[in-house]
């Protein structure tokens, strides 16, 4: 089963920062073993993969536009990073990089 969710906040950049952070990641998944990676065409995206609670394969990618926080988020079997950078990438050029209302 795929899952796809997308979620636009507005932030400021601590709230990025602490989103993305290995503090926050272990609070809500302790122990988890993550990957993290670069999205070249999204600037300041970045993303990981890695298990949930249950052990089922997810992936994110965050990156702010204005004064918006946007996430890509995934749950499925297989390569990850290249569907959710492809997806962050046409968030960010369907938007115009700017802070969706």
């Amino acid at each position: 089963m795929r899952h796809v969710a997308t979620d636009i906040r507005h932030c400021t950049g601590r709230t990025l920062a602490y989103e993305t952070s290995d503090e926050a990641i272990q609070h809500q998944i302790p122990g988890a073993k993550i990957k993290r990676f670069q999205v070249p065409d999204v600037p300041g995206a970045n993303g990981r993969t890695g298990p949930d609670l249950h052990g089922n394969a997810i992936g994110h990618v965050y990156w702010t536009q204005g004064r918006c926080m946007l996430l890509i988020g995934l749950e499925v079997e297989g390569p990850r990073v290249a569907r959710l950078s492809a997806g962050a990438k046409a968030i960010y050029e369907r938007t115009g990089a700017t802070c969706p209302d």
